[in-house]
């Protein structure tokens, strides 16, 4: 019942980047669907069980561009640590580890009554049957101006949503905002209709963009006698303390104050080290 479409285009490491040195990598892929669920979801209900087709779209990880880049440095110069000059500015290794890659999708959704993400289309959602149901897009009303950058010091809009004035990500204690006018960008989308709109699966957004450096520190100590000496490894996460915006929520049937304003994953800076002794 799940179709899968994956197109991926792999580019090689370039012939100038030393193998012994680094590997880069660039990714670009499209992954598209009727909605993924593992064999042992029984429960879980399609958009539309006489169309299937209507669940076809853009799935969860399709993320477009992703580029990587591992590079391991080790300085020659007092590579052998003679002297107490040697033995402290010889045996370094510094192993840096960029990760970056377009947005994650996201979708527009809605509810009615009892049922999340979901309308009166023969899915269900409810808490006492244990039932799911596919995520559901809002269809664009109206041209989306809503663009796709951080906007920072934002404290949300108020806005005429589903005819019902309406404050937008006021409550992001961030101050971050993806779009300039959040009221005004969730007015654009309205709810699903049977019979009119042919397809309303999969996402149709994507959030932001991001990046990420992992770091590796490692110090071989070789003591004066052969056979002898000491490792020290120390691993940063995040080592540019960058944050990393998740997506925002955006429900235009309850809008949330917080709808349209991706708060930032509690990713911060951390780093763990490791002393090994061998003689």
């Amino acid at each position: 019942m799940v179709r899968q479409l994956q197109r991926a285009l792999h580019h090689p490491p370039h012939p100038r980047f030393p193998r012994d040195h680094g590997h880069q990598q660039f990714h670009l892929g499209r992954a598209l669907g009727t909605g993924n669920t593992s064999q042992a979801t029984s429960s879980n209900t399609a958009l539309d069980n006489y169309n299937l087709q209507n669940n076809y779209g853009l799935q969860s990880y399709d993320v477009k561009f992703v580029y990587n880049v591992a590079l391991y440095y080790s300085p020659k110069f007092f590579e052998h640590q003679k002297g107490v000059l040697g033995k402290v500015l010889g045996g370094w290794t510094l192993s840096p580890l960029l990760t970056a890659q377009s947005g994650n999708p996201f979708a527009p959704t809605y509810s009615e009554g009892g049922c999340t993400d979901c309308q009166a289309f023969g899915e269900v959602s409810t808490t006492s049957s244990a039932t799911t149901a596919f995520s559901t897009n809002a269809p664009a009303a109206a041209p989306y101006t809503g663009g796709g950058s951080a906007h920072y010091n934002n404290a949300g809009t108020t806005g005429i949503v589903n005819g019902v004035t309406t404050a937008v990500g006021t409550t992001n204690p961030t101050g971050i905002n993806m779009f300039a006018d959040p009221a005004s960008v969730l007015a654009e989308f309205r709810k699903c209709i049977l019979g009119f709109d042919g397809n309303c699966g999969g996402y149709a957004m994507r959030g932001l963009p991001r990046w990420n450096v992992d770091l590796g520190v490692h110090k071989t100590v070789a003591a004066f006698r052969e056979g002898m000496g000491a490792d020290i490894s120390i691993s940063f996460t995040n080592v540019f303390n960058h944050v990393v915006m998740g997506n925002p929520a955006m429900t235009v049937t309850t809008p949330r104050r917080s709808a349209a304003s991706p708060a930032p994953p509690a990713r911060r800076a951390t780093w763990s080290s490791a002393l090994r002794l061998h003689f």
